[in-house]
């Protein structure tokens, strides 16, 4: 039944699985019950694995793949969270020292969410290379021009990590819906076929 969806209704579905993800991001970025912070780098990777498995999930119901393609996605999505979330820190601070360097400048309101739109970039861009190491289907300007816009766009809603009260939900919760609902569409609409010249 799932696998018959037509391409909106395939984006709502994952993008609403993609919400749980998001939720489990913000809130459970560790084992429970336990001190084990899994972690690359001091990157936690719970929440690529997350939302990696959400992007799975799209691929297992919608392309015909083999589990090592499935596990070379994961691993992607992992990578692309890693990348998102040491550019946020690394833009961050050179926003910061470029400030602290010209005495006399305030500190602009907007650091948060220039970060997040590099950031957005870079995961949305990460998670594009590893679908399309899988789909054929998703390999279309179109399908990578939307997610990336998309993750780009919603990434500047790190800006909320910086106002009262300080929370990133809004931006796990939109950038995640965004991308999975992109992908999902992708991956159910065929692309058009070539025409001969």
């Amino acid at each position: 039944m799932l696998k018959k969806l037509s391409a909106p209704k395939a984006a709502l579905f994952l993008a609403a699985l993609a919400v749980g993800s998001a939720l489990l991001t913000n809130y459970v970025t560790y084992i429970p019950n336990t001190n084990d912070f899994p972690a690359l780098g001091g990157t936690p990777l719970l929440p690529g694995i997350y939302f990696g498995l959400v992007i799975c999930l799209g691929i297992f119901l919608w392309e015909e793949r083999r589990p090592l393609e499935l596990l070379v996605v994961l691993v992607g999505v992992v990578i692309a969270w890693i990348l998102a979330y040491r550019t946020a820190l690394s833009v961050h601070d050179f926003l910061n020292q470029t400030r602290a360097a010209t005495p006399g400048v305030a500190e602009s309101p907007y650091n948060f969410a220039i970060t997040g739109l590099v950031s957005g970039l870079v995961g949305s861009l990460g998670t594009v290379i590893a679908v399309s190491l899988a789909s054929p289907d998703f390999r279309e300007q179109s399908d990578w021009l939307r997610t990336i816009a998309l993750g780009t766009v919603a990434g500047a809603l790190l800006h909320f990590g910086d106002a009262k009260p300080g929370t990133f939900l809004p931006l796990f919760i939109v950038w995640q819906a965004a991308v999975a609902a992109s992908v999902a569409y992708g991956l159910v609409t065929k692309p058009r076929p070539k025409r001969k010249r």
